[in-house]
């Protein structure tokens, strides 16, 4: 019985570590995000979800757009924290512009960021629960 016990333990300890460990893995993203907030000239839009027998409200997709010649610098902040968290995706699609391959999508166990920027726009989405 206390064999049992511990094995149990031991399989909380590793779900919970998995579950921080997805919650880490985008934290350069969700740093630039969480400033575009405060910024302006910067589009976001936000869906969420509320459950109706908890009332728990659940952020599921966030948009956010911005004209590039208004934020010089913030297009370049997101391409870096892209970079910075892309060793900790567990997808990643990649697309072919201009003769270059960048990656413009990658997935955190239920989270999913993607981009789009051409010389005028930058457009970010994220997915907060991919599986909801």
């Amino acid at each position: 019985m206390n064999t049992r016990n511990v094995v149990i333990a031991v399989i909380f300890l590793l779900l919970s570590s998995l579950s921080a460990m997805e919650l880490k893995a985008q934290d350069a993203i969700k740093a630039v995000m969480k400033k575009c907030e405060s910024m302006e000239n910067v589009t976001i839009d936000v869906i969420r979800n509320r459950n109706s027998e908890t009332g728990k409200v659940t952020r599921l997709l966030t948009t956010i757009r911005f004209e590039i010649s208004s934020n010089p610098g913030l297009e370049k902040e997101f391409l870096a924290a892209f970079q910075k968290d892309a060793v900790k995706a567990s997808q990643e699609i990649e697309s072919m512009s201009g003769g270059k391959m960048k990656n413009v999508f990658y997935r955190f166990g239920e989270s999913s960021y993607s981009y789009t920027s051409d010389n005028e726009y930058f457009s970010f989405i994220a997915i907060e629960k991919f599986n909801e």
